[in-house]
């Protein structure tokens, strides 16, 4: 005989699946904390990347690990909060997609950081590991704007469906715009990627997701 699930029973599901995706959002902020350091943002010479890559494979290979299992958490916070704004229109679709996408962008990253243990195992060649290494470094910025998408996406929906606190959610939303807008002004002011608009949407990123965690953990059944 089938049991039918009651509403209580719904709730406490959604509770604990909410509080669930709160953890996952803390342990995202701790891993971030863990880093490689090296000479990623440096201005080392070549010959001292070649030789810290030689001498760090292992660590390198367990870094890509980490920011492609970070981007997994990401997106179990992303989707949670998709999911209880109720939304089933294009925002939902749109939100969704930035966010697969932005997963498959960070692991071919992680692919790229496997790429370079293997060659400073090796022993490779100065030109091939500084290629390897220029392409990783070029991709952290690579994942922006998908991400900033999905953000402001789903802080919109939220702000919709009063699943986060007005806040937070707008909070979110800058957040995304940010996101998405942060390359192209980067670009402009100073021609290259890599600047202070880095450090500004890490520190948003990082107050943003630890609000959205500790709301699904305190008040878990406000959605």
């Amino acid at each position: 005989m089938t049991t039918l699930a009651t509403p209580t029973d719904v709730d406490t599901r959604s509770t604990q699946l909410n509080r669930l995706t709160g953890v996952v959002g803390l342990v995202f902020i701790a891993t971030a904390f863990v880093t490689l350091g090296g000479p990623f943002f440096s201005d080392d010479t070549n010959q001292q990347i070649v030789a810290w890559v030689q001498a760090h494979p292992t660590a390198i290979a367990v870094n890509g690990l980490q920011i492609g299992l970070q981007i997994c958490f990401m997106a179990v916070v992303l989707g949670r909060l998709v999911w209880l704004s109720g939304d089933r229109g294009a925002l939902r679709t749109i939100a969704l997609g930035a966010i697969v996408a932005d997963v498959g962008v960070i692991w071919a990253e992680t692919g790229m950081y496997f790429g370079l243990a293997d060659a400073g195992q090796r022993g490779g060649g100065d030109a091939a590991v500084m290629a390897l290494f220029s392409l990783v470094r070029q991709m952290t910025f690579a994942d922006g704007f998908l991400f900033g998408i999905s953000a402001a996406v789903a802080s919109v929906l939220c702000l919709r469906a009063s699943t986060l606190p007005r806040t937070v959610a707008w909070l979110g939303v800058l957040l995304g715009v940010f996101k998405v807008i942060m390359l192209p002004v980067q670009l402009a002011a100073t021609g290259t990627p890599d600047g202070v608009t880095g450090p500004i949407s890490t520190v948003l990123l990082l107050v943003w997701l630890l609000a959205t965690s500790v709301t699904l953990l305190v008040r878990p059944r406000r959605g």
